[in-house]
Order: structure tokens, then sequence, then C-alpha cells
């Protein structure tokens, strides 16, 4: 009698489906009416002849990004605190946001740091020693400037230091 059964399961298969799973395209989603600027294409085309449609950037808002400034603003920072000018302080190189300036201090040639660390600039030198200083600074972004105080300096001063983008026409 099972074998019987098993003989009649290919028949039935097909059966129950059809039964406990209606037709799918009833279900199925239709596809959306295309957007007003794209062109009515047909539905079999491949994917390679599809246009692609990227957004209108909004050229009213104008793209600031800050860490283009940064150097600079180790640089006039460096010259703050040594009571020096910033073009004294030569770029050297970055590596991951770790500014290495070159200048005459002293004596000598030495090196000096600049590390962005979040909302500050971390300054230390070979020739300073242990010493490090911290110098918070704020972006400004309507006005496309970072701006910091330098309080501590060795020539005993506050200085107000900034570097903005160069305005476009």
């Amino acid at each position: 009698m099972m074998r019987h059964a098993a003989s009649r399961l290919p028949i039935l298969l097909p059966l129950l489906a059809v039964l406990l799973f209606p037709a799918c395209r009833l279900h199925a989603q239709q596809p959306q009416p295309p957007a007003g600027n794209m062109p009515d294409l047909p539905p079999d085309s491949p994917a390679k002849d599809l246009p692609i449609v990227l957004p209108v950037p909004d050229f009213e808002e104008t793209m600031f990004d800050p860490e283009g400034l940064l150097g600079c603003l180790c640089q006039k920072a460096l010259g703050a605190v040594t009571c020096k000018p910033a073009y004294e302080y030569n770029l050297v190189r970055t590596v991951n946001f770790v500014y290495l300036f070159n200048s005459f201090y002293g004596s000598a040639s030495q090196d000096f740091y600049c590390h962005v660390d979040g909302d500050h600039l971390l300054l230390s030198s070979t020739a300073w020693g242990k010493i490090r200083i911290a110098v918070p600074f704020e972006t400004d972004k309507k006005n496309q400037c970072v701006k910091a105080t330098v309080r501590s300096s060795m020539c005993d001063r506050a200085t107000a230091i900034s570097c903005c983008e160069k305005k476009r026409k």
C-alpha cells in the first residue's frame, strides 16, 4: 500500500502546489512609472544601455573641507607659539593628520610636529623636550575658515589665527 501511494506523489505535488500557493503573478509588484526626466525605455533593455542619472549639484551650496586648511593653521600656530613669522616654518610632510614642519630654532634646524586631534592642535618639538601645547580650534563653515586663539606662547601674549578658503567667483 505504501508503494502505491508513493507512485501517485509526483502527480499530487503539482496539484498541491497550485492549491496551496496561488499564482504569484497576481501579487507581483508592478513596475514604477518612469520619472519625469527619465527617457521611456523598453522593459527588455540590457542594463548596460540604461542611462545613469545623477542628481544635479546645488550651486548655491559650496563645498567646504576644513581638512585642507589645517596645515595652514598648524603653521600659523607654530609661528604664534614661538613668536616667529609663520612662513619660517616649512612643511616637510603630512602623515595621518600629523604635520611635520622644519625651521631654524635656537642654534640649529629643528623638527616641529602638529597633530590634529579632534578640535585641538597638539604642538610639539624635539627642541622643546616633553613640552606639548594644545591649541583648540573651531570651524566657521559660513565664512569657510578655521580659527584658533593661541594662549600659551613663548612671547606671553594670546594670538588669534585663522586660515580661510579663497573665495570662488
